[in-house]
């Protein structure tokens, strides 16, 4: 392979959002050729991206020594500035701070989360596996985190209330200026978790795992989902994915979607591909979004209306085997969307 197609790989891991094979992939480049300047700055944007700015600031520092390149420098000073920052923010703040319209928004995942709560060292541990792992999207990680999550311990420091056949463990803080929001729910033998950690500025994420029983088909499935995505004062801002994988007795189905955000609302190419791992096809659905709102981006070639989908089914072979447009009434103008909840999610 050679070094191109070495760069080339790196830069769609990093652009996928697999960030721990992105830094393999730099790191065995360095060693190859250690004089290759633009290396070290993915490497560190990696390092970033998994919230490791003291390696990010090895990198650079490394790269700044071995290339001499002004633009390195300039990057450690940056990554250095965050640094203290993030050392200035330390622990929860005393008082619940102003929280962004967008996630206060009826409906939002952090409307669910109760009341604030005040963190110490010993409660943030508890969050700091499912935080790593969800950053680098290792979805067998987390769902060990949660299986083996202390619930009473939780509950001492969260607003636990019920509410019918239901228990709720929920809450949300600030810490280290990252926002941290998080809802354990159980009724019976079925619970679902739901965790959003939204740092000012990097890679944020949000989380789900849940065990339900559907009563259609007699059965219990688990269901994950982890969307991924930079960060702008706590909001979704930039290039996202979300991933959504259902495990069944019988199948795995998975719902991948991608898009912008501009202040967590969906804005620009949106797509979702639902793909059942069984079957011998895939089904895309794309959209377009101005500040949340569904555009009328297609014309129906039959009747020349103007529709917000266009929805394609392709074979394994790529193939498109069906193809067509539609005006999706439960995305159009009724409501601004975001991020989290994206057209057609479940």
């Amino acid at each position: 392979m050679s070094w191109q197609e070495q760069y080339d790989m790196g830069i769609r891991l990093l652009a996928e959002g697999n960030y721990e094979e992105a830094i393999l992939v730099f790191q065995a480049m360095i060693q190859i050729d250690p004089r290759q300047s633009e290396v070290y700055q993915k490497l560190a944007e990696a390092y970033i991206a998994v919230g490791d700015y003291e390696k990010a600031a090895s990198v650079l520092a490394e790269g700044f020594k071995t290339t001499g390149v002004a633009s390195l420098e300039q990057q450690l000073k940056d990554v250095q500035a965050q640094i203290d920052a993030l050392a200035a923010q330390t622990g929860s703040p005393a008082e619940e701070p102003e929280i962004p319209e967008a996630l206060r928004m009826e409906g939002s995942h952090l409307s669910y989360y109760g009341k604030y709560v005040i963190f110490t060292e010993d409660m943030y541990a508890m969050f700091e596996p499912m935080i790593s792992a969800g950053l680098q999207g290792d979805k067998e990680t987390l769902r060990a985190v949660v299986e083996k999550l202390d619930r009473n311990a939780l509950a001492q420091f969260s607003y636990e209330w019920d509410r019918s056949e239901k228990h709720y463990i929920e809450g949300y803080t600030v810490w280290n200026g990252a926002l941290l929001g998080y809802r354990y729910t159980t009724e019976g033998e079925e619970w679902h978790w739901l965790m959003e950690y939204r740092p000012a500025d990097g890679m944020g994420l949000c989380f789900v795992n849940s065990y339900q029983f559907d009563e259609y088909k007699n059965w219990y499935t688990e269901a994950i989902r982890i969307v991924q995505g930079p960060m702008d004062h706590w909001l979704f801002h930039g290039e996202f994915i979300d991933l959504t994988e259902n495990y069944t007795p019988e199948d795995v189905y998975q719902i991948r979607c991608t898009g912008t955000a501009n202040e967590e609302r969906l804005h620009g190419e949106y797509m979702r591909q639902e793909h059942h791992f069984e079957r011998d096809y895939m089904i895309k659905y794309h959209y377009v979004y101005e500040d949340g709102i569904a555009q009328e981006a297609w014309t129906d070639p039959d009747t020349g209306e103007k529709c917000t989908v266009y929805r394609l089914v392709v074979k394994e072979n790529g193939e498109v085997s069906e193809q067509y447009h539609f005006f999706d009434e439960s995305v159009y103008k009724e409501n601004v969307r975001y991020v989290y909840d994206g057209p057609n999610m479940y």
